[in-house]
């Protein structure tokens, strides 16, 4: 069977993991993701007592730049909740990951298990972790760095990337999932009709434009702390 899509780096991986664990492992599966490389899901059986070693085996063998998420065959559910917010992975992929999973995955070896990944129960709690975690880690962990090092052009290029896929978080409150950074905005448009956000946005997409320098990385922090804030409210107002 052909995988397109796969690199040749990750089907090596996944022939010498399972080689290398022919008993332990149930199932690998590889995922794209919108907004970001996409990665693998390793399901161990639930037999297996002791994860960490096989996790280190994996990690220690994983192509550079690849996700990667390990879990027993009963743990699957774990894969529709919001995930952590945590540096130096300032995207967090879990809000897309079980409809990326479930709808584009590719099985690379063992059971298919696509049709029991469950979407995520609650798009609100997505879109209100992923808010949080801008809040409590992008700021420290990335804006201050960014600002502190005079690193203007990566710290715009990066909100941008931030505010896009917010907007793809929102979305999922209306079962979309199936976008990409170039049209998210133009669907989020679409489903919220809000004069505020639009007007960040286009604000914000003319500071990408120009050279970045010390006023216009200030400029877009606040224009992004105002999307934060905006997005906080239309969140409580439609889901209260």
């Amino acid at each position: 069977m052909g995988f397109p899509m796969v690199s040749q780096e990750i089907r090596d991986f996944t022939r010498r993991f399972v080689n290398q664990h022919p008993e332990d492992v149930e199932s690998i599966l590889y995922y794209p993701h919108p907004f970001a490389r996409g990665g693998l899901v390793l399901v161990f059986k639930d037999e297996v007592e002791f994860l960490p070693d096989l996790i280190s085996d994996a990690y220690g063998e994983l192509p550079q730049g690849i996700s990667l998420y390990c879990l027993r065959s009963s743990e699957l559910f774990e894969l529709s909740l919001p995930g952590l917010f945590m540096p130096p992975m300032i995207i967090n992929e879990r809000p897309h990951l079980a409809f990326c999973l479930k709808h584009k995955g590719i099985l690379l070896y063992g059971r298919d298990i696509r049709n029991e990944i469950d979407a995520p129960p609650n798009p609100k709690m997505l879109l209100e972790a992923h808010i949080e975690g801008c809040l409590l880690y992008l700021r420290d962990h990335g804006i201050l760095r960014w600002l502190e090092r005079g690193a203007y052009e990566t710290l715009i290029r990066e909100l941008d990337a931030q505010l896009r896929h917010l907007m793809a978080t929102a979305l999922l409150a209306y079962n979309v999932w199936d976008v990409d950074a170039e049209i998210v905005f133009d669907r989020f448009r679409e489903l919220y009709h809000d004069r505020e956000i639009e007007e960040i946005w286009r604000a914000f997409s003319h500071l990408v434009q120009e050279a970045a320098d010390e006023n216009s990385a200030l400029e877009a922090v606040w224009l992004f702390e105002r999307f934060l804030r905006r997005m906080r409210r239309i969140s409580d107002e439609r889901h209260s």
